[in-house]
């Protein structure tokens, strides 16, 4: 995968960018969760798909922040974050999937898949299964699950479309908690708990 060399100085403004964006994400979903309480059947659709695009963002900057200081070829290109976490050595990846089993997770965690008839007819129903049955408690199936979460939610206008459905998926407390499993593993591997792995 294509990558560049980023100054090693940026790294506090990577981190700092990606809590900012992180804890923006978190107030967001705080208000959905809110708003769902008054009235369940009408979803903030705006407000899932802006804290999608935060958490999505976040994550990503969280693995890019990784590569700016131990990978040798400099961050990758791209969003997905599968393939990025693919570009991680086995010590780190085992890190992450250990810290993501000991977050604490919301009981009460809200897991949506919203489907917005698009047709100008009645289309039949969409036959897949919302998030196809994902273990969120695995950490690379969840990964995989919200892979592209900030691509598909920056311009979501844009899937209003020919097709027959457009879909908003939040898996939020899924996000955050891989997001703070990396940051965490992160800050680990800042004050040197790794030193004598990665040599």
């Amino acid at each position: 995968m294509k990558s560049q060399k980023i100054n090693r100085n940026a790294l506090p403004i990577a981190i700092e960018q990606a809590d900012e964006m992180y804890n923006h994400g978190l107030q967001i979903d705080i208000e959905i969760q809110e708003d769902l309480k008054k009235d369940p059947n009408n979803s903030p659709l705006g407000k899932m798909i802006s804290a999608n695009v935060l958490i999505g963002l976040s994550i990503e900057l969280y693995l890019k922040s990784f590569m700016i200081v131990g990978r040798k070829d400099g961050v990758v290109y791209g969003h997905n974050l599968t393939d990025l976490y693919k570009e991680f050595p086995p010590f780190l990846k085992s890190a992450i999937e250990e810290e993501y089993k000991k977050v604490e997770k919301s009981k009460n965690a809200l897991l949506v898949e919203i489907g917005l008839m698009t047709a100008q007819d009645v289309p039949e129903k969409p036959t897949k299964e919302p998030f196809d049955g994902v273990d969120f408690r695995d950490f690379n199936q969840a990964l995989q699950a919200i892979s592209n979460t900030f691509v598909e939610s920056r311009y979501f206008f844009e899937k209003i479309n020919d097709e027959d459905w457009a879909f908003v998926k939040y898996a939020f407390e899924t996000a955050r908690c891989i997001a703070l499993s990396i940051k965490n593993v992160l800050n680990d591997f800042r004050n040197g708990r790794f030193k004598d792995i990665s040599k």
